[in-house]
C-alpha cells in the first residue's frame, strides 16, 4: 500500500494537479446501484449516494471499470473475469469500447485512475477489517 501511495503521488496526471478538474464524484458507480427503465434503454435512478464527494470525476469512472477486470474471489485481474459469462449482457459494452468511448470524450487516460481506485478499495477494506 505504501509503495502504491508513493507511485500515485509521483504520477498524478498534469491535468489533475489543480482544482479545475474537480466535480461531483458519486463514489460507488456500478450496475447494481442503477435502476433501469422497465421498457426503455435508459437509467431512471442512481442509488447509494453516501460515498459521494467533490473530487476528480475520473475516479468514479475507474471504479466502475473494476467490474470488468477484478474478480476478488480469484484474486486475478483480467478483462471479463468478473462477469463470469461467455459474453456481455445486452446493452453492456465491452471494456475496450467503454474505455475508448469514455476516454475519448474525457480526453484522459485511465491507468492512473484504475491504480487509484484499487488503492481506494484496498483502503476501505483495510478499514473495515480493522473494525
Amino acid at each position: 500500500m505504501i509503495e502504491l501511495a508513493d507511485w500515485l503521488r509521483q504520477h498524478i496526471p498534469l491535468e489533475d494537479s489543480s482544482a479545475e478538474t474537480a466535480g461531483l464524484v458519486y463514489g460507488d458507480f456500478r450496475i447494481d446501484n442503477v435502476v433501469f427503465h422497465p421498457i426503455e434503454d435508459r437509467v431512471i435512478c442512481i442509488l447509494d449516494w453516501e460515498l459521494s464527494t467533490l473530487g476528480n470525476q475520473m475516479c468514479h469512472v475507474a471504479y466502475s471499470f473494476l467490474g470488468y477486470i477484478a474478480n476478488i474471489a480469484s484474486e486475478s485481474i483480467e478483462e471479463n473475469n468478473a462477469f463470469e459469462l461467455t459474453s456481455y449482457p445486452d446493452g453492456v459494452p465491452s471494456l475496450s469500447n467503454y474505455l475508448r468511448d469514455y476516454c475519448s470524450a474525457a480526453g484522459r487516460q485511465w491507468m492512473f485512475y484504475i491504480a487509484f481506485s484499487l488503492f481506494r478499495g484496498a483502503s476501505i477494506y483495510a478499514g473495515v477489517h480493522c473494525r
